[in-house]
Formats: C-alpha cells, sequence, structure tokens
C-alpha cells in the first residue's frame, strides 16, 4: 500500500465533505444537557427579568423628589420582599423599603440603597441627586421575548443553560451522540484486566481515542483488541461499518502487518493515507457503506493528534455543531524549533504564565500529552525561535 499524503487542511476538506450530517435528536433534561449539542434554536417567551426590579436593597422613590437637593426627607409607606408582588403605589414625597429583587412598585423609578438612608419610625432621609432607573434593572434587560436564546448547533456550556433555565425549560432538544466503533488492534496490545504476555504492551490508545470521542459528543463502544490477520480486521470492520463512525487505532503504518487500509480499500473507498503532520503522519480516512472510517497511528502521540484533529472534526461535522477556530492564546515560546520541510509541526506545550514549553518526548511517549496544556502548529519549513510570541490552540 502506498502513501497518499494530503495537507491538514486538505485532510479536514475531505472528512467534512464525506461526513453526512446526523439528524437524529432526542431530548434531555437540562441537567444532563452539559456539553451537548443544541438540536434546535430556542427564543425567549418570556422577558428576563419579567418586570422591573431592584437591584439592590434599599429605597424605592421618585427620581423627580430627589433632583436638586442635598436630602430628602420621604414617608415610608411599607416593605416590599423578593417574591411578591407590590400592591402599593409610591407618590411624591413617598418611599417604599424593596428588597434585592423584588418588583419595582407603581410610581418608582429608582432605588437609593439601604446603606445610604437614615431611617426613624416611618421618616426615610436618603440624599439627593439619585437618577432615574438608577439601582433598577429593567424589563427585558437580560433577555427580551422573542429574541434568540441559544442557536442550533451550539454546544451547551453552563452559561447557556442558565439562560435556558430562566425560561423555564426543563427538558432541551439535543443531538443524539453518535456510535464511534473504536478497534484497538496489533498482536503486541494486551486487553486491560488481563495479564501482559512477554512482548505485549496495554492498550492506551482505545482509552485515549474514547475520551476524545465522548468529549467530541460522540459515543465510543470500544472493540476487544483485533490480532493481525486480514480475517479478524475484515471482521472488526463489517462490525465498525454497523455503526456511525468506525475507527481503527494502530495498524496504520505501511508494512507487512498493514492491513487496516487494504481492508477499508477492498470494502470501500481510502481517500487519503498520510497527513503531512508529524506526529500524526500514518492517519487515513476512508468511506465504507456510507460512513466514515478512520485508521490512526499505534504511537500514543501520533493516535492522540490524529483523532483531536480529524476524528474530533468529524464528530463535530456529524451533530452539526458549529465550528469556530477553537480556543487559541498568545504566549512566548521557550527553547527553539523547526518543522521539516513537508511536514507541519505539531508540538504539544506546557502553559506557564507568559511562557510555553515543549513537552514532547517522543511520538510513543503519551506523558507528552498528559502534560500538555495546548499545541503549537509549526507550519512545514517554518521555525519558532526563542521568545517568540505563538499562537497555542488549547487542549
Amino acid at each position: 500500500m502506498n502513501w497518499n499524503y494530503v495537507s491538514l487542511k486538505d485532510a479536514i476538506k475531505t472528512i467534512e465533505n464525506n461526513t453526512k450530517p446526523f439528524d437524529s435528536a432526542e431530548v434531555c433534561d437540562i441537567d444532563s444537557a452539559y456539553g451537548r449539542i443544541l438540536a434546535d434554536t430556542v427564543r425567549a417567551e418570556v422577558n428576563v427579568p419579567p418586570w422591573h426590579r431592584s437591584a439592590v436593597d434599599g429605597y424605592a422613590v421618585r427620581s423627580a423628589d430627589l433632583k436638586g437637593r442635598k436630602k430628602v426627607t420621604l414617608e415610608l409607606q411599607g416593605r416590599i420582599h423578593a417574591g411578591e408582588f407590590p400592591g402599593m403605589r409610591v407618590c411624591k414625597g413617598q418611599c417604599i423599603d424593596i428588597a434585592t429583587g423584588a418588583p419595582l412598585p407603581e410610581g418608582a423609578d429608582a432605588v437609593v440603597m439601604l446603606e445610604y438612608a437614615d431611617v426613624h419610625a416611618d421618616k426615610v432621609t436618603v440624599p439627593g441627586g439619585t437618577a432615574k432607573w438608577e439601582n433598577i434593572s429593567t424589563k427585558g434587560l437580560d433577555i427580551v421575548e422573542g429574541r434568540v436564546v441559544a442557536k442550533k448547533g451550539v454546544r451547551l456550556t453552563a452559561g447557556i443553560i442558565g439562560s435556558l433555565a430562566s425560561q423555564g425549560i426543563a427538558r432541551i432538544p439535543v443531538m443524539a451522540r453518535p456510535e464511534v466503533a473504536v478497534i484497538p488492534g496489533g498482536d503486541e496490545i494486551a486487553a486491560h484486566g488481563s495479564e501482559a504476555e512477554k512482548a505485549q504492551i496495554y492498550d492506551v490508545n482505545s482509552h485515549v481515542v474514547a475520551a476524545i470521542v465522548s468529549d467530541a459528543g460522540g459515543r465510543a463502544v470500544v472493540h476487544d483488541p483485533v490480532r493481525d490477520s486480514a480475517r479478524d480486521v475484515a471482521d472488526a470492520l463489517e462490525w465498525g461499518a454497523e455503526k456511525d463512525i468506525c475507527v481503527f487505532v494502530s495498524g496504520s503504518s505501511v508494512g507487512e502487518r498493514d492491513l487496516t487500509a487494504a481492508a477499508i480499500a477492498s470494502r470501500g473507498k481510502l481517500l487519503f493515507h498520510g497527513v503531512r503532520i508529524r506526529p500524526g503522519r500514518p492517519t487515513m480516512f476512508g468511506i465504507v457503506d456510507g460512513k466514515p472510517v478512520f485508521g490512526l497511528p499505534g504511537y500514543p502521540v501520533s493516535s492522540f493528534v490524529g483523532a483531536h484533529l480529524l476524528l474530533r472534526r468529524c464528530i463535530m461535522r456529524m451533530i452539526g455543531e458549529r465550528i469556530s477556530g477553537g480556543n487559541v492564546i498568545m504566549r512566548q515560546y521557550s527553547g527553539s524549533e523547526r518543522a521539516a520541510r513537508e511536514f507541519m509541526s505539531i508540538i504539544p506545550v506546557r502553559i506557564e504564565g507568559k511562557r510555553a514549553y515543549s513537552v514532547f518526548k517522543e511520538s510513543g511517549a503519551i506523558t507528552s500529552m498528559a502534560a500538555a496544556s495546548g499545541i503549537v502548529m509549526l507550519p512545514a519549513g517554518a521555525g519558532i525561535r526563542n521568545g517568540q510570541t505563538v499562537e497555542i490552540h488549547l487542549l
């Protein structure tokens, strides 16, 4: 099997062009919605706040009574607690004791903070000059009825969930999680819970990939480690192609045990085999029975990079998440780097204050990613000098 290299940009484009949007939605409880993708745009059915309300504990007043005066003594008419709607009205020369969050009574258009008032029986002396609407949250200040609260395709954060909760919503429409078959392979792989034989290592990659799948919005279904035989790989592909996405982990290098590429090509179409990035170079992608199929490298860091940059993108495309440039920050790089002439370098870095430090050991060292805060994507042939400001894509 020959290499069929593509750039990272072209790999992403190929994946997105060959990933069909997932049209399956479900409804979940609001407290289970964090991190899910909103399936429908939600518009506000109520204003937030629903009425003018006091932003502080204090005294509801008419700003006209305080205009141009140093001090004003007003008649106290009563008290309004949060959670009760006022039946009183503030008339000229009057005020009402009001709690934070309580609806503003008719006639009032400002609130004087409690600590600025001097109270004697039913008389309240306050400083003059309080402006109209001061210390008041006006009706619809936060959310206006009819406006969009959250758009379809957005990932639900705590803040967005809070905005939805302000509308009294208990159940939220979200995209269903696509099933992602994760298939570890290689005679050298020992499953967790079993005793590794001589020359075997415990499976790392399937667990890393499953975590990335979950974080991206999918649901990983992990296969038992597959032995290095054409029959076993073909059977695993048969099983994986029944899921929404299929991912082979390892078995993507060119050599006598390269069986994944051949299996994909025999049942479907291998669209690329090799991406011009390091680590992650042997990543492959194809289509089998209309389903996206990935082959990720066996080295843990390479597998992580392929899953993070490409598999994640496939899942996001499938569930309709609005794709942005990601969370990027700028830091000064400690050390110097030079990317190979034909390959983009993916450098895992640790961030400490204003500096970023490479934590890359080798493609086989998963602790490179365990210690990483983000990655630097250094274009082919480019270099970084010590102290240069670089873009870091946070993990």
